[in-house]
């Protein structure tokens, strides 16, 4: 089944979820991508969802992570998204979580379209930017010995609680900053890195 807006294609393994899931994503992603200042991409450059099964995700994981992958991944994006089947995770995630999920890749896809900046040196920016207009919003962790935010930028995903860090830096990033303004702001790394830096020493406190 394929479920395709002016943006991005999805090309699913099983129909008969479509609708409950991706009908509601389709308003949402227009939204993200006009923020990014995309309104169409050429058929030829939309962006592909590719939700599948477990066997076939775990292979394209392995691929991308090596055979140490953490089950716990059950989405990456690299130039194309990828999810595992909602099938699989039912009882882990809600509709509206698992929407989130693909929304967060969506976004960095976007966000490397529209800014260029490399995602290996930015996943600070990038998952900050993905967790906050994904609305993936979680409770912070105490803080008492935090990592000072140079070892944060550089050791991300090592960070206990990184991604509820990233919603609440992307949250300092983007709650004041006017929409056709985002771009701009997400290609200016280090203005990012400084309003993020600020951001999380006051989480410190």
């Amino acid at each position: 089944m394929t479920y395709e807006t002016d943006v991005y294609q999805i090309i699913c393994e099983k129909e008969d979820v479509a609708d409950t899931l991706f009908c509601p994503l389709a308003m949402r992603a227009k939204k993200l991508a006009l923020l990014f200042g995309i309104s169409s991409l050429p058929p030829c450059d939309k962006i592909r969802i590719d939700i599948m099964g477990r066997e076939r995700f775990e292979t394209e994981k392995g691929l991308r992570f090596g055979k140490n992958a953490s089950p716990e991944i059950v989405s990456f994006s690299t130039e194309r998204v990828r999810v595992v089947s909602y099938r699989v995770i039912d009882k882990q995630y809600t509709p509206e979580e698992y929407r989130k999920v693909i929304l967060h890749e969506l976004v960095h896809v976007l966000q490397r379209i529209a800014t260029r900046i490399p995602p290996e040196r930015n996943i600070w920016l990038y998952e900050a930017v993905a967790c906050y207009l994904a609305g993936q919003k979680a409770e912070i962790p105490r803080m008492e010995n935090a990592a000072p935010w140079e070892t944060v930028k550089q050791s991300f995903y090592a960070t206990p609680g990184c991604y509820a860090i990233a919603y609440h830096l992307g949250m300092a990033l983007l709650s004041d900053c006017a929409p056709g303004e985002v771009a701009a702001l997400c290609s200016d790394a280090l203005r990012c890195e400084a309003l993020c830096a600020e951001a999380y020493a006051k989480l410190l406190k």
